[in-house]
């Protein structure tokens, strides 16, 4: 059965699993807990699950450079 609750009414969470971040980031789970112990993603403990704040997730995200794509040919434009 579909909701009628529309999209400008949908919570959207403050934490995710391990799991969701590699998915939703395209990153291994060993690149997260690294990114974890080296204070770039902040995580909590509820019970045995480590949950990852959105927030510093897109913050971390964020603040990646950019990628200039190079066609590897000198001075021929794409």
């Amino acid at each position: 059965m579909l909701s009628n609750v529309s999209d400008e009414r949908r919570i959207e969470p403050l934490f995710i699993s391990i799991r969701e971040c590699c998915r939703v980031a395209s990153l291994s789970s060993v690149t997260v807990y690294r990114l974890i112990a080296a204070g770039k993603l902040t995580a909590v403990k509820a019970g045995s699950k480590t949950l990852i704040e959105v927030a510093s997730l897109q913050s971390y995200l964020g603040s990646l450079p950019r990628l200039v794509g190079r066609t590897g040919v000198t001075g021929k434009a794409v």
